[in-house]
């Protein structure tokens, strides 16, 4: 079997977590396009003389150059140039939530090393949509988690008439399969009752469009505090009957504090 020779990667990537290292250096977790989740070693990022400028940043959305050896844990990020500025992000406390939300769930979910374009593109497409949105920006968050889980297998169930059907002011979903219906006797898949979420028709209709729409009509939603409030809660249900050892908080704590 012929041995894996180092060879360079030329690729998109999304920065999604920056650490200091050593005295000059930085450790760098990238979303690439070609890769998925990658940390690579940036010598040199912190020296005053260092080409990289805010490249590196969280959020950033750039083209790099990686020299890959086989057998290290850190393969070498030697050159970036910025793909796209996202700069209205950065200028917003409800965006810069909202993405800083969005990278750490990539982080925690996306393995090392393992492609996923579809992933890719979604983290982009959205990051881009949040950059521009003018008014509802939050409704990206709940967006993405639903966008992500279902990329990796846990898109939920339910169809369009399933939707239509909800004549009561209530229903209720079923976080295991992702069915919707009046009561649990709609369900053609059992699972024990916690499985079940209850909440408003609106609310239920509301995940809907987060689970099947695309970014610019979801940041045309409008949804009042009560709302959104229960649409985020079937969401955090849904998302966490899935992948709960995975799900992070760091981010809401910060900005918890800062509000």
């Amino acid at each position: 079997m012929a041995r894996e020779r180092p060879h360079i990667l030329r690729t998109h990537a999304v920065v999604l977590r920056s650490i200091d290292y050593g005295e000059t250096s930085r450790i760098v977790t990238l979303y690439t396009e070609e890769r998925g989740r990658m940390a690579v070693l940036v010598r040199g990022a912190r020296s005053s003389k260092s080409r990289f400028g805010a490249t590196l940043e969280p959020m950033s959305h750039i083209e790099v150059v990686i020299f890959c050896k086989p057998g290290r844990d850190l393969q070498n990020l030697t050159e970036t140039s910025q793909a796209s500025a996202w700069r209205g992000i950065r200028r917003s406390l409800d965006k810069l939530e909202t993405a800083w939300r969005i990278l750490e769930f990539t982080t925690a979910l996306m393995h090392e090393e393992e492609a996923h374009r579809d992933v890719y593109n979604l983290l982009v497409s959205t990051l881009a949509a949040l950059d521009v949105a003018h008014a509802r920006s939050r409704n990206l968050w709940p967006f993405f988690q639903l966008r992500l889980v279902a990329e990796l297998g846990f898109e939920p169930a339910f169809t369009r008439e399933d939707i239509a059907a909800l004549a009561d002011e209530r229903g209720v979903l079923h976080l295991e399969s992702g069915q919707v219906a009046e009561d649990v006797s709609g369900f053609t898949t059992g699972g024990p009752s916690g499985a079940v979420r209850e909440a408003s028709r609106a609310a239920l209709r509301a995940f809907a469009i987060l689970c099947r729409a695309d970014a610019r009509s979801v940041l045309n939603m409008h949804m009042d505090a009560t709302l959104r409030s229960e649409v985020e809660a079937l969401v955090s249900g849904y998302v966490s009957w899935h992948v709960e050892a995975a799900l992070p908080n760091r981010t809401e704590k910060v900005f918890a504090q800062i509000s």
